[in-house]
């Protein structure tokens, strides 16, 4: 997968190279293990024979032909009984080197079967839009019977401009975010959004470069999922929600089941609609003639170009048909004479609620909604709603700053381990306070000091948004495996008292007891968490 930075950066020299050395030194690692084994393999046979050998010059003579008291049948059955226990240890090594190789592919299996998963947090979110999607459609359905309505099996969804439709009671329930609050480790990209949309519209975004456009769009698809109590999205239950990726994805298969993945032709409405669909995203014919063959990915993905690879997932999108599409940048990929008529595709999809489909039941299918970033004007002006997603800084995180603290050593603390030479391990603790309490994701820590009460770390903790109103809190703890640590000394710094340099901190209450650090501090790498504002579509 990195071939194309190698070639283009001609790095192939040292890409060799280094594979070279790698291979180096697995082999003089190999050789090592070989010649440990190699040597032990042998040890039982010499131990035999030196066993063997230490017998016949002790036991020969106490042989009785010799004046001794042990028969001669005694004296051979005696070497035999050492050379078949010599034999048994050299099995029992072989059985053990076995059994050592089997240590590290097992490990490895049992790391990788034992890391986490999202997967009960994602049962956790399902059983929990399951039932607030019950509750809504009883809300809705209690609704509609104290509606009057000419059809009582229908209600019109939709109050804002252009999503407006006859639908059934499901239809009317609106794709929602309460509450959300998303961290990339200290990062807050989203913080308390709430937001709704109705169904069967197309929604676009906008703002800046790296202010949580693509975040949010993760979270509406699924990809990113909202930690606990931070919040929550809710898409109707019933509703088969896809993200597109743009990135270039081909399984060894023939292009036509590269197109309908795991459909079969019959759900994706036949060949012919799929021949269309894969037309009108703009893939040339010369690729569309190998959706009538039976070869695989290596006769054509050549002919692929990056944009075709685009094209390619957005066809895959629309023959799979889903009610929610979410898409990342759709106009980006093409050129500016392609992105209308890609940007219709999708405006079609949505009031069509399907493409190449009859027309005859439309309205019975389920609306289509197409959330997606726009970089271009044309985009926006295809969009129901548009949304501007844009981090705005309070005054306390304009003046916020970046902060290294380099947690230097420790002198003179108290020993909490009381047992008879016992020693304290002790470790350094930085919390950052904000308004009263300590933030989750800004405590840090350092490595362990075994047995030591004049620790040194020299070890740097990064901060990435120090505002004014927070207080640096230091804790020297003793590391203790069967309780709480003990807290050896602590210290507390104003941020407004931070300068660049070394310190020294008193951590105990008798002032013996001193933590020496470091402060540098730099511009903030976090900005404040994004807002997401309705603007007016051009």
């Amino acid at each position: 997968s990195n071939y194309r930075l190698i070639a283009d950066f001609n790095l192939r020299r040292s890409a060799v190279d280094g594979y070279g050395e790698t291979m180096k030194a697995m082999h003089h690692a190999d050789q090592d293990s070989r010649t440990v084994v190699l040597n032990n393999m042998y040890m039982a046979p010499w131990l035999t024979t030196l066993f063997v050998g230490v017998w016949i010059l002790y036991g020969s003579s106490h042989v009785e032909t010799l004046g001794g008291t042990i028969t001669l049948g005694a004296f051979i059955a005696t070497i035999n009984i050492f050379k078949e226990v010599g034999f048994e240890l050299c099995e029992v090594y072989v059985e053990l080197m076995e059994v050592q190789r089997a240590f590290g592919p097992l490990e490895k299996i049992c790391r990788y079967m034992n890391k986490d998963t999202d997967l009960f947090d994602r049962m956790h979110m399902l059983r929990s839009r399951q039932d607030e999607g019950r509750r809504l459609r009883q809300e809705a359905r209690d609704l509609q019977k104290s509606m009057a309505s000419d059809s009582p099996a229908r209600i019109t969804s939709g109050s804002r401009k252009n999503i407006s439709h006859p639908a059934f009671v499901v239809d009317t329930l609106d794709i929602s975010v309460k509450d959300l609050t998303f961290t990339y480790c200290e990062n807050e990209v989203l913080k308390n959004l709430n937001i709704s949309f109705p169904q069967g519209g197309m929604y676009a975004f906008v703002g800046p470069a790296h202010h949580g456009k693509s975040t949010l769009m993760k979270l509406l698809a699924g990809v990113h999922l909202p930690a606990k109590d931070h919040g929550s999205i809710f898409i109707p239950p019933h509703l088969r929600v896809l993200h597109i990726s743009l990135s270039e994805c081909l399984f060894n298969l023939t292009l036509m089941e590269n197109v309908l993945m795991s459909s079969t032709m019959q759900q994706a409405g036949g060949k012919e609609r799929v021949h269309e669909i894969c037309r009108m995203v703009g893939l040339k014919h010369r690729i569309l003639k190998f959706l009538d063959t039976d070869d695989r990915r290596d006769h054509w993905r050549a002919m692929f170009s990056h944009t075709d690879h685009v094209r390619l997932n957005l066809a895959r999108a629309l023959v799979l048909n889903p009610e929610l599409l979410v898409i990342h940048k759709p106009d980006c990929v093409f050129s500016n004479a392609e992105v209308p008529g890609i940007m219709d595709l999708l405006r079609r999809y949505v009031d069509e609620r399907g493409l190449e489909l009859p027309v005859a039941g439309r309205e019975n299918r389920r609306p289509r909604t197409v959330f997606f970033t726009a970089t271009t004007e044309e985009s926006m002006k295809i969009a129901d709603e548009v949304y501007k997603v844009e981090r705005v800084r309070s005054a306390n995180q304009r003046n916020a700053f970046g902060l290294i603290v380099t947690v230097i050593s420790a002198k003179q603390l108290r020993n909490a381990d009381m047992w008879i030479n016992g020693v304290s391990d002790p470790y350094c603790k930085v919390s950052v306070e904000r308004d009263g309490q300590i933030q989750p994701t800004m405590v840090k820590q350092t490595t362990t000091v075994k047995d030591c009460l004049n620790p040194e770390w020299n070890e740097k903790l990064h901060f990435t948004s120090i505002e004014p109103q927070d207080v640096l809190v230091f804790e020297i703890k003793d590391k203790d495996d069967n309780k709480a640590d003990d807290v050896l000394g602590s210290a507390r710094v104003q941020a407004t008292e931070i300068r660049d340099g070394e310190v020294s901190l008193i951590v105990s209450s008798e002032g013996k007891s001193q933590l020496q650090v470091a402060f540098k501090k730099h511009l903030p790498t976090s900005d404040g968490p994004a807002e997401v504002t309705r603007q007016t579509v051009p």
